[in-house]
């Protein structure tokens, strides 16, 4: 690529901070003592021993080496716009990782929960595919002019990639950040799964319901679009997994029609950089009717509006995953609040996705983020019940749960998965749900296409739940996981990382006696747990 040979780093001079995430891919650590470009603060990732067998070192170093080969304005706007790995870092002479610069403090923003307070997160765009009262509660504020100008700063930023022959790839929610002031602009992280001129680092992945159609090659313009069509049509619709251009083509038909495009054969797919005139114009057309009524104040949320540090991997408890229709989470929960494979009509709603770092890492992601909104689901619909009225006294205590059924898609299949016995509930009489998965909690295990799915999950969840008039019947809503939890999936030797969705809301019976605790969804028996606290 005839780029400038960069000396690698050893890894022993580095003197790292915190631990800022971990993933199928590796870890990523804060780094104290080092400021790329003398103004950055720099951030380690460090491949896991997997990934460093299938690292393609020589790609690695011409990614890092690539913007020395830019004219300088080109070199800025890919550095302030990315987390592009900088430079090559090895441990006694074998390449282990890469630093990057983290990410800008404008791409975090203030996470409203009803029992935490509030939260700093990293400001995905997954947050932005929910309802709107999700967003409202959560302190997100957020128009459609602001909708239409962040989907152009996205389209700006493929187009210019595409441009320099870079393509992502794996393009959805969770690599893309967002800030909405001063004005809606896009961050582009996981920059070390690009394919650069027909280099890649490791095997191109995708997140579960975010492939490119069968058949296509990955990690093409094509695919880009593709993508990029998809994530137009969802932000409009406030959905993890519409494919369905209507609200789109509410604002603007023409943008309606460029969606409906993109999810067409390859061929007929406007490229991102296509949509900007009729993005533009939409906005302006927004702006110009908001002008011409009665001017109305702008609610003013009590948490600042969304704006986000930190690298290319980020810790894997974000995820927003709530159905627009059910109110369910929109995702397949490999725990026990969800119903066994076999039964197809008391399947709650979709899955949510994330990417490891093989074909199969898009599936541990859908995996992982099913675990977390599975167990929030589960965790929840217990403490509601003495914290909204319903009396029933049963509930307050400490629980360890048992084995539970339960299902996800693995690859798009449903599979069926059991185990999970072992983790702690402690269900207060606000209606506090505190789930804590420690080192006593006990795997599920699944079987895909012959080969044994495991999933470990290791974390502390918080949940607030609801009881209903009916009998025993509980709502629950999850608040969030705690930073560093982690949900693990290994397939055919290979371990791979997915998120833990933070935000849903379902229901499910119960039935409670001094000693026993039974789940129950549709007649389905979800998980039994027992009591290890006093009766009271």
């Amino acid at each position: 690529m005839n780029g400038v040979p960069r000396p690698r780093i050893e890894l022993s001079t580095l003197s790292l901070g915190s631990s800022l995430g971990k993933g199928g891919q590796g870890q990523v650590t804060a780094v104290t003592n080092i400021l790329l470009n003398k103004q950055w603060p720099a951030v380690l990732k460090e491949y896991s021993p997997e990934a460093k067998r299938a690292l393609q070192v020589t790609a690695l170093e011409s990614i890092a080496e690539f913007p020395e080969t830019l004219a300088h304005q080109e070199s800025r706007w890919l550095h302030d716009s990315t987390a592009w790995p900088v430079a090559v870092v090895q441990d006694q002479g074998v390449a282990c990782g890469f630093l990057m610069r983290a990410v800008p403090p404008a791409y975090y923003f203030d996470f409203r929960t009803q029992t935490r307070g509030t939260q700093r997160k990293l400001a995905d765009m997954a947050f932005l595919l929910n309802p709107e009262a999700f967003m409202r509660g959560a302190g997100i504020a957020i128009t459609d002019h602001d909708r239409l100008m962040l989907l152009e700063s996205v389209a700006a930023a493929l187009s210019r990639l595409h441009a320099l022959q870079i393509t992502v790839g794996d393009l959805s929610p969770k690599n893309l950040l967002f800030s909405l002031t001063p004005a809606p602009s896009c961050f582009l992280i996981d920059c070390d799964a690009v394919r650069l001129r027909g280099l890649t680092v490791l095997d191109q992945v995708e997140t579960p319901d975010w492939e490119a159609p069968p058949g296509e090659p990955r990690a093409t313009a094509a695919t880009d679009a593709f993508k990029f069509g998809l994530l137009a049509i969802r932000l409009f619709a406030r959905d993890q997994s519409s494919r369905d251009a209507t609200a789109l083509a509410a604002v603007s038909p023409e943008l309606g029609r460029f969606a409906r495009l993109s999810q067409r054969d390859s061929r007929q797919r406007p490229a991102p950089g296509a949509w900007m005139t009729a993005l533009s114009a939409a906005a302006l057309s927004i702006s110009a009717t908001a002008a011409s009524r009665p001017a109305a104040p702008r609610p003013v949320p009590t948490a600042p509006r969304i704006s986000v540090p930190i690298p290319t991997l980020y810790p894997t408890t974000n995820r927003p995953a709530v159905h627009p229709t059910t109110n369910r989470p929109a995702v397949y929960p490999t725990t026990k609040y969800r119903p066994p494979s076999p039964a197809p009509a008391v399947r709650p709603p979709r899955r949510a996705r994330r990417r490891p770092a093989g074909p199969l890492l898009m599936v541990a992601c859908v995996i992982a983020i099913a675990a977390v909104v599975g167990v929030f689901v589960h965790n929840a619909m217990k403490t509601s019940a003495t914290a909204a009225g319903i009396g029933d006294s049963c509930l307050v205590g400490t629980w360890r749960d048992g084995a539970g059924n339960t299902s996800t898609k693995w690859n798009g299949e449903v599979v069926a998965m059991h185990g999970g016995a072992g983790n702690v509930d402690h269900i207060s009489a606000k209606g506090t749900d505190e789930d804590t998965w420690g080192g006593k909690a006990k795997p599920l295990y699944g079987t895909y296409k012959g080969h044994r799915l495991k999933e470990i999950i290791h974390g502390h969840n918080t949940l607030t739940i609801y009881a209903t008039k009916t009998g025993h019947k509980i709502t629950s809503t999850e608040d969030g996981w705690s930073t560093g939890s982690t949900n693990e999936f290994t397939y055919k030797g290979r371990t791979y990382s997915g998120y833990l969705s933070q935000h849903g809301t379902t229901s499910v019976t119960y039935e409670c006696t001094a000693h026993k605790l039974t789940w129950r969804y549709n007649g389905h028996t979800l998980d039994r747990e027992t009591r290890i606290s006093a009766t009271p």
